[in-house]
C-alpha cells in the first residue's frame, strides 16, 4: 500500500469518526454517501494546502449542521411526545399532578434551605466578610472594638454593630408612633459591606466620636417607601426615635436590609447614639453602669464585629487581632478567630438546619414512592402500546430510537410537573417561612424566593424523576417480540418482564413506605409529646394581652406606674376575672437574655461555657395569677 493510500484510509477513518457527532438516524441514511464524497474530494486535493482547506470545510460543516440535525431530531421527538401525552390526557394529568406534588415539596424545602443556609448577603464580594469570634457569645465592648480597629492591617476594614432592636418612631409632621427595627453601627459599617446609599451619604467619621457625633440616621429602602412615602427629598428631614429627633442623611439601596436574616433593619444610627435611642438589650455586663453611655465602658459586651479582608490573609489578620488585645485579656492569650460571614447572622440557621435536612430526606422518599407509582402505571401502559412499538421497529426504527422517544415523553411530562411544582413551591416556601418565624399573622421578615439555585434544583430533580420513572418502562417496552406483538399475542414482551418489573417496584415502594411511615410516626409522637408538656401554668383559664403604652400620646404616659395600676384595676373589675397581673414578657414570648455578671453558688462554669439568664419583671401576684406553684421559698 502506497503512502497516499495509507493517508486516504486514515483520513476516511477520522471522517467516519466525526460523523458519529450526527444523530444515529442521520448516519444510517447518509453515512455512506458522505464518506464517498469525502474520499473523492480528498483524492482531488493533491496539494497539502488543498487538503488543509478540505478539513477546514469539514469542520465548518460539522459545526453548522450537527446542531441543526440534533435540533431537528429533538423537535421531531417532542412533537411526537406531545401528540402521545395529549392522546392519553387522563394518564398524563394523573402523572403530572402526582409528580408535581413530590417535586413541589422538595423544591419548597430546598428554597427554605437555600434562603437560610446557602444564600449570601446582597453585597459585593461577600466571601471577603468575616465575623470576629471569641468563644461563646462572641460580643465585644466598645474599647475592645477600638483596639481591634487599631491593630488591624491598613487594608482591612473592621466594623461593629449592635443587635437589632425594636423602637418607636414618628415621622416629621406626624403624631402617630410606629414600631421599627433599629441597629446601631460604627461609621464604617456600610463601607465595610461596600453598600453605598441610594440617596444621601453614609455616616461621617465624626459619628464615632462621643463629642462630635450628631443624631443622624440612615433608613432602609423598604422603610422609606413604607413609612416615609418614598419622597425624593427625604434626606435632611427629621424622624423621632424613642423620643429623640434624628436627621435622615441617607437611604439604603433596594434589597439591602442588614446582615440578620430574620431581623431586617429599618433604621441605622451611630453607636454613639445608644443612650439617645435607649438601647438596652442583648448585652453582657459585669459591674457596669448601665445608665451611662455603653460605648466607653470596658465591661459591657454588646457589639458584634465584622471584618472585610482577603481570605488568603485570615491567619495574619487573626494574629494581628490577638496581639492588639493580648494585654487586655485574662491569661494574656485571646481566643479570637475569624469565621466566614458571607451568609450573615441567623438564629434560624442553627435551629432549623438539621430538621430541614431530615425533612428533605423524607420528601425525597415521597418523591421516590411517587416515581414508583408512575413507573408501574407506565409499565401497564406499555403493554397497550406494544403493537405500536413493534410496528415502528419493523419499519426500521432501531431500539435506541424508540428508547429515546419514550424517554422524551417522560421528560416532557416531568417538565410539565416541574413547572407546576414551582408554582406550588413558591406558596409552600413562604408558608414554611411563616411557620419557622412564628409570623402567622404578621409581616414575614424574609421570603424564600425562587432564585437560580432553586430553579436549577427543580430542573435537575425533574430530569432525575423522568429517568427514575421512565427508564425501566422504556427499556422493557423496547424488548418487544415483534412477531407476537404484530399478531396481537398476549406475551408481547419477552418473559413477562412487565409483571416482574411491577413486582420489583411494588417491593421497593413497600420498603420505602415502611421507612416513611415509621419516620412520620416518630415525628407525630414527638409533636404529641410537645403538646402534652407541662408548661408550669394553667393553660385553660389564662388570657395574655400585649400592651405598649408608648404607642399612646395621652397624658397618662407621664406616669407609667399610675397607668399600670389603672389597667390592673380595670381588668380585675371585668366579670369572671379572678386575678390579673403584669409582666415584661408574655407567656409564650422569650425574655431578654442577660449574660455574664451572674454567678451560681457552688457551680464553676467551664471556659467555653456561657451562662445565660432570661429575666422577666413581674408584679407580686404574677405566680398565683398564672397558676405557677413555687417549689421552695
Amino acid at each position: 500500500m502506497s503512502k497516499s493510500e495509507r493517508g486516504e484510509g486514515a483520513s476516511a477513518k477520522i471522517f467516519r469518526a466525526l460523523l458519529n457527532l450526527y444523530p444515529a438516524a442521520f448516519r444510517d441514511e447518509y453515512d455512506r454517501e458522505l464518506t464517498l464524497l469525502f474520499i473523492d474530494r480528498y483524492r482531488d486535493a493533491a496539494k497539502p494546502w488543498d487538503r488543509a482547506r478540505l478539513w477546514l470545510d469539514v469542520v465548518h460543516g460539522l459545526a453548522l449542521e450537527v446542531p441543526k440535525e440534533h435540533y431537528r431530531m429533538i423537535l421531531q421527538d417532542l412533537r411526537y411526545a406531545w401528540r402521545s401525552v395529549r392522546h392519553h390526557w387522563i394518564v398524563t394529568i394523573a402523572i403530572v399532578f402526582t409528580l408535581a406534588a413530590g417535586i413541589g415539596v422538595n423544591t419548597a424545602l430546598f428554597s427554605l434551605l437555600n434562603t437560610i443556609v446557602l444564600r449570601t448577603l446582597p453585597v459585593p464580594d461577600p466571601h471577603e466578610l468575616f465575623a470576629v469570634t471569641a468563644g461563646p457569645g462572641s460580643r465585644f465592648s466598645g474599647p475592645m472594638f477600638q483596639r481591634l480597629q487599631k491593630g488591624a492591617p491598613e487594608d482591612v476594614e473592621v466594623a461593629a454593630m449592635s443587635r437589632v432592636a425594636r423602637v418607636y418612631t414618628r415621622a416629621d409632621g406626624t403624631r402617630k408612633l410606629e414600631p421599627a427595627a433599629l441597629q446601631l453601627v460604627s461609621s464604617n459599617y456600610f463601607r465595610a459591606l461596600r453598600v453605598s446609599p441610594a440617596l444621601g451619604r453614609p455616616f461621617p467619621v465624626e459619628a464615632d466620636s462621643p463629642v462630635k457625633a450628631s443624631p443622624v440616621a440612615i433608613v432602609s429602602h423598604g422603610y422609606w417607601q413604607r413609612r416615609l412615602g418614598g419622597e425624593p427629598d427625604v434626606v435632611g428631614k427629621a424622624i423621632t426615635i424613642n423620643g429623640t429627633s434624628f436627621t435622615i442623611i441617607g437611604v439604603c439601596p433596594q434589597g439591602f436590609a442588614g446582615v440578620w436574616l430574620e431581623s431586617p433593619v429599618d433604621i441605622w444610627v451611630p453607636l454613639t447614639m445608644q443612650g439617645a435611642v435607649k438601647y438596652s438589650q442583648n448585652f453582657s455586663a459585669d459591674r457596669a453602669d448601665l445608665s451611662s453611655p455603653w460605648l466607653p465602658q470596658e465591661t459591657i459586651w454588646w457589639l458584634d464585629v465584622i471584618v472585610r479582608s482577603n481570605p488568603a490573609r485570615t491567619a495574619a489578620v487573626t494574629a494581628a487581632f490577638r496581639a492588639a488585645v493580648r494585654d487586655w485579656v485574662k491569661g494574656g492569650e485571646a481566643r479570637l478567630a475569624l469565621q466566614p460571614f458571607s451568609t450573615g447572622f441567623s438564629g434560624l440557621r442553627q435551629r432549623f438546619m438539621k430538621p430541614l435536612y431530615a425533612l428533605i430526606a423524607m420528601a425525597g422518599l415521597v418523591l421516590l414512592i411517587a416515581c414508583g407509582n408512575i413507573a408501574n402505571l407506565l409499565l401497564s401502559r406499555a403493554a397497550d402500546r406494544r403493537r405500536e412499538i413493534a410496528l415502528r421497529m419493523s419499519l426500521g426504527a432501531g431500539r435506541p430510537r424508540i428508547l429515546r422517544q419514550l424517554l422524551t415523553e417522560s421528560v416532557l411530562v416531568a417538565v410539565m410537573a416541574g413547572a407546576l411544582a414551582v408554582l406550588f413551591a413558591e406558596w409552600a416556601g413562604n408558608l414554611l417561612v411563616r411557620t419557622a418565624t412564628d409570623s402567622a399573622n404578621g409581616a414575614v421578615p424574609f421570603s424564600a424566593d425562587l432564585d437560580w439555585r432553586v430553579l436549577i434544583f427543580t430542573a435537575a430533580l425533574s430530569l432525575a424523576s423522568a429517568l427514575l420513572f421512565g427508564l425501566m418502562p422504556a427499556w422493557r417496552a423496547t424488548r418487544t417480540d415483534l412477531i407476537a406483538a404484530l399478531k396481537g399475542g398476549t406475551q408481547g414482551v419477552s418473559g413477562g418482564a412487565p409483571a416482574k418489573s411491577a413486582r420489583l417496584l411494588v417491593v421497593a415502594q413497600v420498603a420505602l413506605s415502611l421507612v416513611l411511615v415509621t419516620a412520620t410516626g416518630l415525628i407525630v409522637q414527638s409533636f404529641r409529646n410537645l403538646l402534652e408538656v407541662n408548661l408550669g401554668f394553667d393553660r385553660a383559664h389564662l388570657l395574655s394581652v400585649a400592651v405598649d403604652p408608648r404607642l399612646s400620646d395621652s397624658a397618662q404616659m407621664q406616669d407609667p406606674n399610675d397607668l399600670h395600676q389603672r389597667l390592673l384595676d380595670a381588668v380585675t373589675a371585668v366579670p369572671g376575672v379572678r386575678s390579673a397581673s403584669l409582666a415584661m414578657c408574655g407567656l409564650h414570648s422569650s425574655c431578654r437574655a442577660r449574660e455574664s455578671g451572674f454567678q451560681v453558688e457552688g457551680y464553676q462554669a467551664r471556659p467555653d461555657e456561657e451562662i445565660r439568664f432570661l429575666v422577666n419583671s413581674v408584679t407580686p401576684d404574677y405566680f398565683s395569677t398564672v397558676g405557677m406553684r413555687l417549689l421552695a421559698g
